[in-house]
């Protein structure tokens, strides 16, 4: 009984019997579950927080189970197991139970081979799941804060947080769910749907109401860049590359180098930051001056007393920069594994430069770039979509695979010839 139900699952027949909207739910719940809204850890009750910690369980589960019937082996799928290891080994090194290993690392890496599990044949079902979840989010937090007062409610706990945590973390959902309307468009041939629209005025609404600058910009980069990319002129400019060099370049002038007096004006008047970025700087020397010999290689576990110290109202978890969160959290084995994965994508989407599709995950690459100069961005949606821009299908590469049978039926057929030619001879 058990080797036939193995065997149903490997010919995919759960999978074809269950239908689209089915799987759709699946995969929303999934999501669910690997990106928990805020309040289920600062408000919910101990049976609520189990809930959702066995359903993160199962969903990592499901993740795994999926990648390992359906999902292929890969450089990609390699690199992204040695960063859940990793992660694991972090932990345990740092004095936690291997629960808490798995649920610090696993989510992020769960997400990314799903995606790899259901990319290219259940494309359109795993972009309607993330649509669905992450603009049902968006949606609930907008109505939050237009409807409930801050501070009446655990919903609205402050000037500056929801049940989805805080503002500067909004862009991690209303994104995803913004370029997985617009990768739905690009599918079915379409400029843009009503349907985008209404995701990306309710994502542009709520970072109006409740500012977050990073989110601004990032939203703006988001405007500009998807009218450029859907005419093919730019798409070759613009490419993951491109936004990832600028990154880096950002990296080091304001995290490293510290040119932002320089911009001075651009950043109080403009932005409304001051310029330690509202004591970011204070975290990212804090960053730097943890990495001594004893955590370089794996860095420090969430958990106990931070290496960063305490900032506004308690001990600060976030290195608020993507590349030093890495850093602090992973050390050099969790940096290389991440920026490893963050290339693979970038170097599958370099290769396809010229699509819309490609473009399409190129800006959204960008637009967490801008995010991850202030704040983390290894969360499960980034995952998700690095792990759907490196397993996804591009026209050009289904071309270039449909002339491959054919010039190796020429070079068959140069070869009999040449065989009946030599029989000829002899």
């Amino acid at each position: 009984m058990a080797d036939s139900m193995l065997q149903m699952l490997r010919n995919g027949l759960p999978v074809r019997t269950m239908g689209e909207k089915a799987l759709i739910v699946a995969v929303a719940i999934c999501l669910m579950f690997l990106t928990p809204p805020n309040i289920v850890s600062a408000y919910g009750d101990s049976f609520v927080r189990a809930v959702f910690r066995y359903g993160q369980y199962a969903s990592i589960a499901v993740a795994v189970a999926a990648f390992a019937l359906r999902g292929r082996l890969s450089v990609f799928s390699v690199v992204a197991i040695a960063y859940a290891l990793f992660g694991i080994l972090t932990a345990l090194v740092g004095g936690a139970t291997f629960s808490s290993g798995v649920r610090s690392t696993l989510p992020f890496v769960a997400a990314a081979l799903l995606a790899c599990a259901m990319m290219p044949r259940r494309r359109k079902e795993l972009l309607w799941g993330v649509l669905l979840i992450y603009g049902a989010y968006s949606v609930v937090n907008l109505v939050v804060i237009l409807m409930v007062p801050a501070e009446s409610s655990v919903l609205h706990f402050s000037e500056i947080s929801t049940l989805f945590g805080n503002r500067n973390s909004f862009n991690r959902f209303y994104i995803a769910a913004i370029f997985a309307s617009f990768l739905l468009d690009e599918s079915r041939g379409r400029y843009i749907s009503v349907r985008s629209v209404i995701v990306y005025a309710v994502a542009v609404v709520q970072s109006l109401v409740m500012p977050s600058a990073t989110a601004l910009v990032a939203l703006l980069l988001v405007t500009i860049g998807y009218f450029l990319v859907v005419g093919r002129k730019l798409r070759h400019v613009l490419t993951a590359f491109t936004y990832a060099g600028l990154y880096l370049t950002a990296f080091l002038a304001f995290v490293v180098v510290r040119v932002q007096g320089v911009f001075g004006l651009l950043i109080e008047s403009v932005m409304g930051k001051t310029l330690d970025f509202s004591g970011r700087t204070l975290i990212w020397d804090a960053a730097f001056d943890a990495m001594d010999p004893s955590h370089l290689l794996l860095g420090y576990y969430r958990g106990g007393t931070s290496p960063l110290g305490s900032i506004w109202s308690g001990q600060c978890w976030s290195a608020h920069n993507a590349v030093l969160d890495l850093l602090v959290w992973g050390g050099l084995a969790g940096l290389l594994l991440g920026c490893g994965l963050i290339g693979l994508a970038c170097l599958r989407l370099w290769k396809t430069r010229n699509e819309r599709r490609s473009a399409l995950y190129s800006l959204y690459l960008g637009a967490c770039f801008i995010c991850g100069l202030m704040e983390a961005i290894m969360f499960p949606q980034f995952g998700l979509f690095l792990g759907m821009a490196y397993s996804d299908s591009f026209s050009d590469e289904r071309s270039s695979e449909a002339e491959r049978p054919r010039g190796s039926l020429h070079e068959s057929f140069a070869r009999t010839r040449l065989a009946n030619w030599n029989n000829r001879e002899r």
